[in-house]
């Protein structure tokens, strides 16, 4: 299938799935962050495996995309579970899970784990966590992670003017979701997963999209393009695959 023809479906499936459906951000949110989907379901398609288990910890759109996209068996475990409706009218199953707390028990194993944009807003470290998941991923079986870049350009230029990066560490507890209060560098997620068992397959500093809750972040970072081709540790996001052996 033809780049342009990949793309035409992802538009009509991220409408239908996640534009037109309820979930704990703002519609707005969205629509601003469409191309991080897009670009990394990009990213991911390389560990995409039609048929496979996937299970997406999250809000759970990446499983709602996987299953229409590439016919994955994915679910959905999250700690809010007030805006689930969009999963369960998807025939997507829904578990309540707390990452801190819970003990990780599912039917059968799993062949792909997504954390998307989740281990920031976990205040463990990321080794006890994907100790966690490697128990319910199959031999071979792949966790694959975005995050936001400790050394992104916007937290450099935040630390220069001494503006506060995260918000308040807090206890993460169900239905009242944490906020962002920590952020990783490559090199340190790199040896979390290492320290977890799991084989680096895939480490990069990526820039998902170029959205932003305000216009001049939006512009500021389309701005940014050149210097992020130049000094790739400056983009905002990190990408990481290991794979469990």
């Amino acid at each position: 299938m033809s780049m342009s023809a990949e793309r035409s479906r992802f538009d009509e499936a991220y409408a239908r799935l996640v534009l037109s459906n309820t979930f704990i951000e703002t519609s707005d949110y969205y629509k601003q962050r469409k191309e991080r989907y897009w670009n990394t379901l990009r990213l991911m398609k390389p560990f995409l495996v039609q048929g496979q288990r996937m299970l997406d910890i999250g809000g759970g759109q990446f499983a709602l995309l996987t299953k229409a996209l590439y016919a994955c068996d994915s679910e959905v475990a999250d700690l809010d579970s007030r805006h689930r409706a969009s999963i369960d009218s998807a025939g997507v199953a829904f578990h309540h899970l707390d990452l801190m707390k819970d003990d990780f028990r599912f039917e059968r194993p799993f062949d792909l784990v997504m954390l998307g944009e989740v281990i920031g807003h976990v205040p463990a470290p990321p080794h006890w966590i994907f100790e966690k998941l490697s128990k319910i991923l199959k031999d071979g079986g792949c966790l694959v992670l975005t995050t936001p870049n400790l050394f992104r350009l916007r937290n450099v230029l935040r630390m220069m003017m001494a503006k506060p990066i995260f918000t308040p560490f807090v206890m993460p507890e169900k239905d009242r979701p944490p906020g962002h209060f920590i952020e990783y560098d490559q090199m340190q997620l790199e040896w979390q997963m290492r320290e977890a068992g799991f084989i680096v397959e895939l480490s990069e500093h990526v820039q998902l999209d170029m959205g932003g809750s305000t216009v001049p972040a939006r512009v500021g970072r389309r701005l940014a393009t050149p210097l992020y081709r130049l000094r790739p540790v400056l983009r905002d996001n990190l990408l990481l695959v290991g794979r469990k052996v």
